[in-house]
This record gives structure tokens, C-alpha cells and sequence, in this order.
């Protein structure tokens, strides 16, 4: 039916179009924002989110700003941060700081410290033409203990996920990989996770391979944000994932 009237509506210069072009409107009219966009999805009502790859705490003192009622476990192996983590969200309550990593396995391994540690990761930093080699440049190495998502909610008592938000310079899809049980009963509501189309780290996982991973447990991406580039090519973004049960 479309298709018809579209013939007839063609001499006149109009066309009719679905909900699909429509979306597309509405998604490229405006400059996305992920943290809205989590927003938009959860209202106020998420309960917990994990902020793994916590840094400083600057994204958990947005989630927590977010999502009010919600419970925080956050996880950063780089103990330098610990205080700055904490002067950014001094209300502790319903906030658990872990200093260890999120992996695939569960033991200890080596973390690589660079020139500036927020390019910190268990990977080995490689070049790729872009200003971040130099900042990813590596200075040292130590001993971190790693634990799995699965391990973590299982001694933590915990059935669901509303917010699993990734940013460990390259370990995301070994994080993923690490709540395989979570994710095959999609008891994770949203995955926001840093993604690259070009290894800034030795064997780093792409955003094809993040993807092609969360697909055979049915989560699909919902957008990308905050695309970086050089002079050629999209280095990395931000990427939302759904399961397929929550999809509009």
C-alpha cells in the first residue's frame, strides 16, 4: 500500500515513509548524548549499574545523579585513583568501590601503566597513527586481581543488571565474556560499552567483535556516540547494546 500511494504521491514531489525513516530522523536531527540516552531508556528507575573501568569516579557520580535508587559497584584496579574516586561521590552509601578487574578469568594478571593512566588496561598498548600513541605509551606493569561478572554476581547475591557501562581500554569483550551465564538469560538491561574500529592495544577485539559476540545472546546495538577520529579513519566510539526482549 505504501509503494501505491508513493507512485501516485511521486509527480507531486512527496513520499510517504515508515516508522524506520522516521527514526532515523529523529536520531540524526540531534547531537545523541549515551548518558541521555540511558536515561531515556530507565527513566529514574535502574537499581544497579555497575561502572567497571571506574576511573576516577566521574561516571558514577553521574549515574548516581541519574538513577538515584540505584546501587553502584564500581571496579578499578589502579589504586592512584581511589581518592579521587571518592572526593568525587563522598556519599558512600549504596556506592562499592572494588580495586580489582573484571575479566575473563579469575586470578591476577599484569596491567599495563602508561603515560596517562587513563589508558591503563591489561593490554598491551600498540600504535596507530593517532595522537593517543603517546599517551598510551607504556611506563610500567603490575600485579592486579582480576574476577569474573558471572563469580562477582554470584557471591554478591545479585540476579540482574539494569546498567553494565564498559571502559577498560580494550578488555571489554573479556569482561563480556566473563558474564556469559548473565548475559544467555539476558539479565542484563543495557550494556554501554567503549568500543574501537582501529587496535589501540595488542589483539584488542573490535566493536564487529563485541557485537558479533553479544549477538548469539540476542542484544543489539542501539546507537553509537561520541565517534573519535584521525585524519582517515573512526578510531573508536561508545556504543549502547540491548537485549532483543527490551527493544522498541
Amino acid at each position: 500500500m505504501k509503494n501505491l500511494l508513493n507512485k501516485f504521491l511521486r509527480p507531486f514531489h512527496a513520499e510517504i515513509h515508515g516508522i524506520g525513516y522516521l527514526k532515523k530522523l529523529e536520531k540524526s536531527a540531534v547531537n545523541r548524548d549515551a548518558m541521555q540516552a540511558q536515561a531515556g531508556i530507565f527513566g529514574k528507575t535502574a537499581r544497579v549499574v555497575f561502572d567497571v573501568g571506574a576511573n576516577r569516579g566521574l561516571v558514577t557520580r553521574q549515574y548516581r545523579e541519574m538513577f538515584p535508587s540505584a546501587t553502584i559497584h564500581a571496579f578499578e584496579p589502579f589504586t592512584a585513583f581511589r581518592e579521587a574516586f571518592w572526593l568525587q561521590n563522598p556519599e558512600k552509601e549504596k556506592i562499592h568501590l572494588h580495586e580489582l578487574a573484571l575479566s575473563e578469568k579469575e586470578g591476577e594478571a599484569d596491567f599495563f601503566l602508561n603515560v596517562n593512566n587513563d589508558t591503563n588496561s591489561l593490554l598491551e598498548s600498540i600504535t596507530i597513527g593517532a595522537s593517543s600513541d603517546k599517551l598510551c605509551a607504556n611506563v610500567g606493569v603490575q600485579k592486579v586481581r582480576t574476577l569474573t561478572l558471572d563469580k562477582y554476581c554470584a557471591d554478591k547475591g545479585l540476579d540482574h543488571i539494569d546498567v553494565l557501562k564498559l571502559d577498560t581500554q580494550g578488555t571489554e569483550l573479556s569482561i563480556l565474556k566473563g558474564g556469559e551465564a548473565m548475559l544467555r538469560a539476558q539479565k542484563i538491561g543495557l550494556i554501554y560499552t567503549e568500543a574501537y574500529f582501529k587496535p589501540q592495544y595488542k589483539d584488542q577485539p573490535m566493536l564487529y567483535d563485541i557485537a558479533n559476540y553479544l549477538k548469539q545472546f540476542d542484544y543489539y546495538l542501539e546507537g553509537i556516540y561520541d565517534p573519535y577520529y584521525n585524519e582517515r579513519f573512526m578510531l573508536w566510539c561508545d556504543a549502547i547494546f540491548l537485549p532483543l526482549k527490551n527493544r522498541g
